[in-house]
């Protein structure tokens, strides 16, 4: 002899009680009472940024002191990534960096891509980069112990950590820095930054 579940889920006497009652309407079960969502918001540069400024707020950007010559700004926008071989979300971001640069060449928001490494020697960066071809010639701090002295005239925290990024605007001014990695999701908001007025 069958023997029945001592126990029936609770759903199932609902519908079981639901379908013996007399008259029931043959209506179909709702399952999801659906809420109108609110469209996307676009990401603003205050919630990507640590630091965001424009007109006479910004800093100036300066190069701190560096193994080699600093490159001459060309007036188009940078992005200065501060970046190193030991640094796992640098080494992890950087073809992506690169992918953006490419991506956006041809647009309003193009960038130049300048990388700057706190590496102690060029012997480190360039084995690296030997090992990761696609990775861009890269610059090299002086004294990377002196790096927090600079970190903070970018504006940010004393105890700021890699990666760091700045955009500079074609007129030398840090429109936006920020520290910790970028992912594919940012892109939006990085070029909101880059084709503001």
């Amino acid at each position: 002899m069958d023997r029945l579940p001592a126990v029936a889920p609770p759903l199932l006497l609902v519908a079981l009680l639901a379908a013996c009652e007399e008259g029931a309407p043959n209506q179909p079960i709702e399952r999801v009472n659906a809420v109108r969502a609110d469209p996307p918001r676009l990401a603003r540069p205050e919630d990507f940024c640590d630091v965001v400024a424009q007109g006479e707020k910004a800093r100036i950007f300066h190069y701190p002191k560096l193994a080699g010559a600093a490159p001459s700004a060309d007036g188009r926008w940078r992005w200065i990534n501060v970046w190193a071989t030991w640094c796992i979300p640098c080494v992890e971001e950087i073809p992506m960096l690169v992918e953006w640069q490419a991506q956006m060449a041809r647009s309003k928001a193009g960038f130049d891509l300048v990388l700057v490494s706190l590496d102690t020697d060029d012997a480190t960066v360039d084995r690296f980069r030997k090992q990761h071809p696609m990775t861009p010639p890269s610059l090299r701090l002086k004294d990377p112990d002196r790096a927090e002295t600079w970190v903070i005239s970018l504006g940010l925290d004393r105890g700021a950590t890699l990666p760091i990024h700045v955009l500079v605007d074609p007129k030398g001014a840090i429109r936006c820095a920020r520290t910790g990695r970028v992912d594919h999701g940012d892109q939006a908001v990085v070029q909101r930054i880059l084709t503001a007025p």
